[in-house]
C-alpha cells in the first residue's frame, strides 16, 4: 500500500500525484503479526536540486533592466511575464520603491543633487544586479522615452547590457535601439528588438 503524508494533514490514500515539495512518501509493509512498519523518506534534496537548476524545471529567468523612472512600467511588464510562466527579477531600487521603502521622487532628487551614487555604493547595487543577470536566462531592457530621447537607454542599463553580452545572455529590447552616443556599441551587442511584444521572448530553455 502506498500512503502519502502531506503537511498539516493525516495519512491518506491517493491516486493522483502530489507535489514533492509538500509531501513525504511513506511505504508501509506488514509483518506476520500484523504490525505495520513505516519507512519514510523525504524528497527535500530534489527540491534543492530543482530550485537551483532552472534547466531541469524548464523555467526561463528574465532580469529586467531599465531606468528607475520606468519602475511602474517595469512592474507591469514583470506581471505579464509571470503570467507567461517566466521567472522575473527587477532592479533592486525598483523593488524598494514598489515596497514603499522610498519614493521615486526621492531618487530623482538624489540624482539631481549628485547623491544617488552614495545609495548605489551603500547597497553595492551594480555588483548585486550583475549576480542577478548571471543567474538569469536573458535580460529584457525596458527602454521608454526619457529626456526627449525615444527608447532611452541610460548609463546603468547600458552597463547591464554589457554584463549580459559578456555572459553570453540574450539581450531583448522592448523597443527599438535609441539614437544615443553609444548606439553603435548597443548594435554591436546584437540585441533582439521585440517592439513591445513579450510573446517574442523565447521561452524554450
Amino acid at each position: 500500500m502506498l500512503s502519502v503524508i502531506t503537511e498539516n494533514s493525516t495519512s491518506h490514500n491517493t491516486a493522483y500525484p502530489v507535489p514533492l515539495r509538500y509531501t513525504q512518501i511513506a511505504m508501509a509493509t506488514s509483518d506476520m503479526r500484523g504490525r505495520c512498519t513505516k519507512l519514510s523518506f523525504t524528497f527535500s534534496f530534489l527540491k534543492i536540486i530543482l530550485t537551483k537548476s532552472p534547466l531541469i524545471l524548464n523555467i526561463m529567468k528574465i532580469a529586467i533592466c531599465g531606468s528607475l523612472n520606468f519602475t511602474h512600467e517595469i512592474k507591469k511588464i514583470a506581471d505579464e511575464l509571470l503570467i507567461m510562466g517566466i521567472e522575473v527579477s527587477i532592479p533592486i531600487s525598483s523593488e524598494k520603491i514598489l515596497r514603499g521603502e522610498f519614493s521615486l521622487d526621492e531618487i530623482k532628487q538624489e540624482k539631481e543633487s549628485g547623491k544617488f551614487a552614495d545609495r548605489a555604493i551603500k547597497y553595492d547595487s551594480i555588483r548585486a544586479y550583475w549576480e542577478v543577470i548571471n543567474n538569469s536566462s536573458a535580460i529584457l531592457v525596458a527602454n521608454f522615452d526619457k529626456h526627449n530621447i525615444q527608447n532611452y537607454i541610460g548609463g546603468n542599463t547600458f552597463l547591464e547590457m554589457g554584463f549580459a553580452h559578456i555572459l553570453n545572455k540574450p539581450i531583448y529590447l522592448l523597443n527599438d535601439i535609441p539614437a544615443m552616443i553609444y548606439t553603435d556599441e548597443i548594435r554591436a551587442m546584437q540585441p533582439i528588438v521585440i517592439n513591445g511584444d513579450l510573446v517574442k521572448i523565447n521561452n524554450k530553455e
